[in-house]
């Protein structure tokens, strides 16, 4: 009978410096309470360097130029001006002490007069973007998510195995699995060829499933949808016969890479198969949005539609593309949206010095995490954004007004 080929599994946590639980802030960011009378400062900064100058930050010069213009719009000794420009002094003051080179995005949101100033650092870039508004402007920090999810990649050969857990591109945890050498050793003496072949496909098979087993373990306590696997033929048909159903359903892809690999050896490889996924998942669900929508059932798309879902509670998810951009009005102190230029007359009767224009993109994605709806992002030029067309954005419905 064969003995346990597992010498050691070692675990380790890494701190990476990044900030990678990023669902948990931005629910928290999109439940803070509009600030009409002093606005909330979004900044996205790309922090990678500028070509040949690598001390040189592009972005740390365009947010200086924008903050000060938006400074400059603001009335003299006003709440808004004041609670601004205690903000900018606050970003500013964290660039100054020292962001980490490997930084390639941050994000901060802001409000003085609220006592509120949350910064995140990413090992992604995000476009550059300063901008004021009575609620925090979160569609790049949407897009973040969607498009860096956290996945696990499992590389393997017959002796070893090292599971990486990878949240935002950042690795945050490994799990070696160190077995021994007997993989390696060759029948000599009386041992047949056949004997040793039986005795290594047996280690072989238990190491596989020393390995599943840990695989599983991990996928269900990280909360792992995606995994990768990396093996060799041999190693990979015997990982397949020994997966556990809930890690087989999550596998995107098999790869072949040196169980060897760097970090960032094994991010190059993983992150195609990771946004084919995406461009699976974006498809899927256009197609149910669409469907829906064609059957007169629970599928609304447009603006309007869109909007009115999202204020009654009825959207389980909203569907938008990545470039979708339109100009709406809000009042929220009823918490009523629409479409278009703000309209000369409430039409819901309040005052129409509540109402304020806002840009719809920002104000759907806000909705969407507010009434715990999905969310997802249509990236251009794929089969999910040609068949969502024209539309731009649409959502599934919970329910509709007749049931």
């Amino acid at each position: 009978m064969a003995t346990d080929p597992v010498e050691q599994i070692l675990t380790t946590e890494v701190e990476s410096g990044y900030s990678t639980d990023l669902n948990k802030a931005l629910r928290a960011l999109a439940r803070l309470e509009p600030s009409e009378e002093a606005p909330y400062l979004s900044v996205y900064l790309d922090w990678r360097p500028e070509g040949e100058r690598p001390q040189r930050r592009s972005a740390e010069t365009i947010f200086n130029n924008k903050s000060e213009k938006l400074i400059e719009q603001l009335p003299e000794h006003s709440e808004a001006r004041t609670s601004l420009e205690k903000d900018v002094r606050k970003v500013r003051s964290l660039i100054a002490g020292g962001i980490d080179p490997a930084v390639h995005g941050v994000i901060v949101v802001a409000n003085a007069s609220r006592d509120i100033f949350e910064s995140f650092v990413l090992a992604i870039p995000v476009e550059t973007e300063v901008v004021t508004s009575a609620t925090p402007n979160l569609l790049q920090m949407v897009r973040v998510v969607e498009d860096y999810p956290r996945y696990a990649v499992l590389v393997a050969d017959q002796k070893d195995a090292t599971i990486t857990v990878i949240n935002r591109a950042a690795r945050i945890a490994s799990i070696e699995i160190q077995g021994d050498d007997a993989a390696n050793h060759h029948s000599q003496g009386g041992w047949s060829q056949r004997r040793f072949q039986t005795r290594n496909e047996e280690r072989r098979a238990h190491f596989a499933r020393a390995v599943a087993e840990e695989t599983r373990r991990a996928v269900h306590e990280s909360g792992i949808e995606m995994l990768v696997v990396a093996a060799g033929d041999v190693m990979a048909s015997a990982l397949q016969a020994e997966f556990h159903e809930e890690v087989a359903q999550r596998i995107i892809g098999t790869i072949h890479l040196d169980v060897r690999a760097t970090y960032d050896e094994i991010l190059e490889a993983t992150m195609p198969l990771v946004e084919a996924a995406e461009n699976e998942r974006e498809f899927e669900s256009v197609t149910t949005l669409m469907d829906q929508f064609g059957a007169g059932q629970r599928g609304v798309v447009g603006v309007n539609g869109t909007i009115e879902a999202l204020q009654r509670g009825q959207a389980m998810k909203t569907i938008m593309s990545s470039d979708f951009s339109a100009a709406g009005w809000a009042d929220y102190k009823l918490n009523v949206f629409g479409a278009g230029p703000v309209p000369d007359t409430h039409p819901a009767g309040g005052d129409i010095e509540d109402m304020q224009p806002v840009e719809l993109a920002e104000e759907i994605v806000r909705l969407t995490v507010v009434t715990d709806a999905e969310g997802e992002i249509i990236h251009p030029g794929g089969a999910a954004a040609a068949r969502l067309g024209e539309h731009n954005v649409g959502a599934i419905l919970r329910f509709t007004m007749d049931e």
